[in-house]
């Protein structure tokens, strides 16, 4: 906006002229405001000199009703937008440039106050109820504040230096320098109800500080006084305030959430009196009479309410839904009845996003407390978006208030797929008749109903596994307290993998290995021997043998002490320790240093001690990450709050990094290493994907997919591995590091604790052929390619239980005509309480719980068979087909709790699944653990000429030797 105002005082402030200035306003000042917006009618209009200001709302959010201004759909959306953008989210009021400076210059110089009443919906950490100045950026820019002047109140601070200052409702002024000072009260302000709040500056008044005071005011008392910012000596009349926002802040904080029902500026420093007076007058009355759009949930009616006390003339409306929620086939025109007896009108848009229509008359009239319906206009769903936006005869077009009512008051739940205010077995066959089914194309509302519940645009294995969390939860503990008291599952690998990470790897050829350091020398419990000798800490010796032969041993730095590792008998497979603070053990000259691949695998067992940044493995270098020259080439590390990332910089200078969801690693507080579990992690990069895969060896548990990342999307022509840059005096560029990594040239992010089975490959390991796939509790699939039966097996010495399988081909290689299901052989679990075993809740089960309470059964199983009397296997305990099974893909879920456990050598047939026709070894298998993630199976191919062997067979390699520590 254009400044709008004239600046009579320019002189450099000077603090000695300001000893001479009187404290109080001038004879002139009026105790009244220069600017007042009441909002009353409908616009940022100011009532008393003109200057209005703008409603700024790109995606219409925001609307107008009972005299207020209403940001109450901000939700969390970020000041750092373009808003002359039309995708950008969010609203705020924009007003006039120079409204501060001129407030500070022209009544009582040096003085201005500022009156609100308002409303805050939602307290989020920042989110400004107003703020006044510039920003690093400029004119309608928010990002930084970091160098400017301004003034900023703000209902709930975040995380400040003392505790006085933290989360607290608080007033602040900041200077160019960087300074600033916060004058706060006891607590945030309180949400849900209207505060009047009044903030004053004088820097005439010396009490605060030797800039002038700052007071802030809340419902007509006196919160806090304290120093207008005194060290940058901020000056009001220079102010540079071209940003002066009621709800955005010049920094990237949080848009404000909630209502403003006044606010006003004065240009004196209102007293103590003068500030009560004007809370007990409260604001100025009157309030433009508007529709609201009334909308029920447990119908989708939606109707044009007049709540005021004055007839409405309304000449058009419209109504829109970023999500496609609206059905614009039960739309009847709101003129259905004749409530226009002299206008027709006319439909302007009639889709899923918007529906439209006006008349060129006079306008309808809806009476003061009735409504007209427009039909069933709205498919309930969770998506509550409908941007309501009015014209009544007069006026211009305005944003109205939408309400939602019905379902006791709560949204549908995006598992409720029919929309009946219940999460149940209905709703879970809609969900599996649509997964693994092709989304593509579908609008927001099109994919809650075909349970896209993580957003992501398709129907898997995360939104089954989130789809079966919100069951159990809406159904009760009690209902399944007797089957889920049975599961013997593992409890630190809860992840469920996020939006936007899915099961995608490209099978590859049979490892190329590079290195692999598997540190078996030993013996147990005795330092690594550092060859060299401990005065040569930075020369390299061969201590530990490369076992694939190509000859990178690796170096320890000293043996023992401080600075070395330890052979220790704490085993996953043989590990080594870091005993000490120092350097962990690196490669040397021998032409590890120099490889690039266009493709890699690393792994590496671990079992790690708490810490923040804990290198795993890493490659010494630096100047080789455009984002940050003092990047490493390769980190494999555990990184703050136990999230598991792989980190590398390609040959272009672009970074990637795949990083798991926080706390997935149990790590230990030394001297109690058995707190931590042992790991095998395998990051791996095709050149096009990169993938990080984690098992959990302490509890025996297949490998995961907890983090993957599409390289394609960064920009990058050549993601092969950066050749590594620069030198020091204690490293050379390209080595390889086991136990600390590097940055900004220097040693650090240790990883204490142990280390074991490291292997390096220059191609994209298949799972199958990661070095602890078979140790794991893994299930696999015996794939006949003569007869086309598919086996699935336990291998695996300890029994595994699944609620979920999937098996894919890119060729089209499966068979669904073929397919016998674990739902067409009756598989299925029986529902809880059915003691007799005939897959019915019924009387008969009371008899067999009867006869057997206090030896068999308790009191808290007559409960379970009460909660679910009447329940059948067909209510969702049985395994149910995918709907979007086909020659590509053949998956079932199991929605009951307990799933189903297949003991060791136990196997289930899947009948021909596989297409002898289109032939080929392309299959994939993975399947779901009850209140875990998803993992990743084996694939055995019988029966043909040429087989590859999915090694369900490879043994657990070194399984009890000496340990590395």
């Amino acid at each position: 906006m254009k400044r709008l105002w004239t600046i009579k005082h320019s002189a450099p402030f000077a603090l000695t002229a300001l000893a001479a200035i009187q404290a109080t306003p001038s004879a002139e000042a009026q105790p009244s405001p220069v600017n007042r917006y009441t909002f009353n009618d409908g616009a940022v209009t100011d009532i008393i000199s003109g200057q209005n200001g703008t409603l700024v709302d790109p995606s219409g959010i925001a609307f107008y009703s009972g005299g207020q201004v209403r940001l109450t759909n901000n939700n969390n959306f970020s000041s750092a937008q373009d808003f002359s953008s039309p995708t950008a989210n969010g609203a705020y009021v924009d007003l006039p440039n120079g409204l501060i400076s001129s407030a500070a210059n022209n009544g009582s110089l040096y003085q201005f106050s500022l009156e609100f009443w308002a409303t805050v919906q939602t307290n989020r950490d920042w989110a400004r109820l107003g703020d006044f100045g510039t920003s690093v950026g400029g004119e309608d820019v928010s990002g930084s504040g970091a160098t400017t002047d301004y003034l900023i109140v703000v209902p709930r601070t975040g995380g400040r230096p003392t505790p006085e200052e933290t989360n607290k409702f608080s007033v602040s002024s900041h200077s160019a320098g960087g300074q600033e000072d916060f004058i706060s009260a006891p607590s945030e302000l309180a949400a849900g109800v209207e505060h009047h709040v009044v903030v004053t500056v004088d820097q005439t008044d010396f009490t605060g500080g030797g800039n002038g005071t700052l007071s802030l005011y809340l419902n007509g008392s006196l919160v806090n006084s304290g120093p207008v910012e005194d060290e940058g000596f901020i000056d009001f009349t220079l102010f540079s305030d071209n940003n002066n926002w009621l709800g955005r802040a010049q920094w990237g904080d949080p848009l404000f959430d909630g209502s403003y029902n006044e606010f006003s500026v004065y240009d004196y420093s209102l007293s103590a009196q003068d500030v009560l007076d004007s809370f007990n007058a409260g604001p100025v009355p009157g309030e433009l009479a508007v529709p609201q759009l009334v909308v029920n949930r447990d119908t989708g009616e939606v109707t044009v309410n007049n709540a005021t006390g004055e007839q409405l003339s309304l000449l058009s409306y419209s109504i829109a839904s970023e999500s496609g929620s609206i059905d614009n086939v039960a739309w009847t025109s709101i003129d259905a009845t004749n409530f226009d007896a002299n206008g027709v009108w006319t439909s302007t848009s009639d889709t899923p996003e918007l529906i439209a229509e006006g008349t060129t008359g006079d306008g309808g009239q809806i009476a003061s407390a009735a409504g007209r319906t427009i039909g069933n206009a709205w498919n309930p769903s969770p998506y509550e978006d409908l941007v309501f936006n009015f014209t009544l005869a007069g006026g211009s077009p305005l944003a109205g208030e939408v309400v939602y009512v019905g379902n006791d008051g709560a949204a549908i739940a995006n598992t409720d797929l029919n929309a009946d205010g219940v999460t149940d077995a209905d709703d879970f066959y809609l969900f599996a008749a649509a997964s693994q089914g092709d989304l593509s194309g579908m609008s927001a509302y099109e994919l809650y109903k075909n349970g896209d519940l993580n957003g992501d645009g398709a129907n898997n294995y995360v939104d089954f596994r989130l789809f079966k969390d919100a069951f159990i939860a809406a159904n009760g503990a009690a209902a399944f307290a007797a089957l889920a008291a049975s599961v013997p599952e593992p409890t630190s690998l809860l992840l469920v993998v996020g939006a936007g990470v899915g099961l995608a790897f490209r099978r590859a050829a049979h490892a190329n290995t590079v290195a692999y350091w598997r540190f078996e020398t030993g013996p147990a419990d005795t330092n690594v021997i550092h060859l060299a000798g401990d005065d040569a800490g930075n020369t390299y010796s061969a201590d530990i043998p490369d076992v694939s032969g190509n000859g990178h041993d690796l170096s320890a730095w000293i043996t023992g002490g401080c600075c070395g590792y330890a052979y220790r008998s704490d085993v996953a497979t043989g590990t080594i320790a870091n005993t000490g603070g120092g350097p962990g053990m690196f490669t040397g000259p021998t032409g590890i240093g120099s490889i690039t691949p266009s493709a890699f695998t690393i792994e590496a067992s671990f079992r790690l001690e708490n810490g923040g940044f804990r290198t795993i493995i890493g490659r010494d270098g630096t100047d080789v990450a455009d984002q940050n020259r003092e990047l490493a080439p390769v980190y494999l590390q555990a990184v703050p709050g136990n999230a598991l990332a792989i980190k590398f910089a390609d040959q272009e200078g672009y970074w990637h990094e795949a990083v798991s969801p926080a706390e997935i690693l149990n790590t230990f507080a030394p001297p109690n290493t058995t707190e931590g579990d042992w790991y095998h992690a395998s990051a791996v990069s095709d050149g096009s994907t990169l993938s990080l895969y984690l098992a959990n060896a302490t509890q025996g548990t297949g490998y995961q997919l907890v983090a993957q990342t599409d390289m394609t999307l960064s920009g990058s022509t050549n993601t092969a591995m950066a050749t590594p840059a620069g030198d020091g005096g204690d490293w050379d560029a390209g080595n390889w590091t086991v136990g600390r990594g590097m940055y900004n040239g220097g040693h650090g992010d240790r990883a204490y604790g142990f280390i074991d089975e490291v292997r390096i490959s220059d191609s994209a390991v298949s799972l199958s052929d990661m070095l602890h796939f078979a140790g794991g509790q893994n299930l696999s699939i015996e794939v006949n390619t003569s007869t086309g039966a598919v086996t699935l097996k336990n291998n695996s010495s300890g029994a595994v239980t699944l609620d979920y399988y999937e098996i894919t081909s890119d060729a089209g290689a499966l068979n669904q005509s073929s397919w016998n299901s674990m739902a067409d052989q009756g598989v299925e679990v029986s529902p809880p309480g059915d003691y007799s075993g005939d897959g019915v809740v019924d009387a008969a089960d009371y008899t067999v719980y009867r006869d057997g309470l206090g030896s068999t059964f308790a009191q808290a199983d007559y409960d379970v068979w009460a909660a679910n009397y009447g329940a059948s296997a067909e209510d969702g305990y049985g395994w149910t087909e995918a709907g979007g099974s086909d020659a590509n893909i053949l998956s079932e879920l199991l929605l009951d709790v307990a799933g189903t456990s297949l003991m060791p050598g136990e196997s289930i047939s899947l009948g021909a699944a596989y297409s002898t026709a289109v032939g080929g070894q392309d299959l994939e298998f993975s399947y779901g653990r009850p209140g875990s993630g998803l993992f990743v199976g084996g694939v055995t191919y019988v029966g043909a000429a040429a087989t590859i062997p999915e090694p369900a067979t490879l043994a657990l390699v070194a399984l009890g030797m000496a340990a590395l520590g």
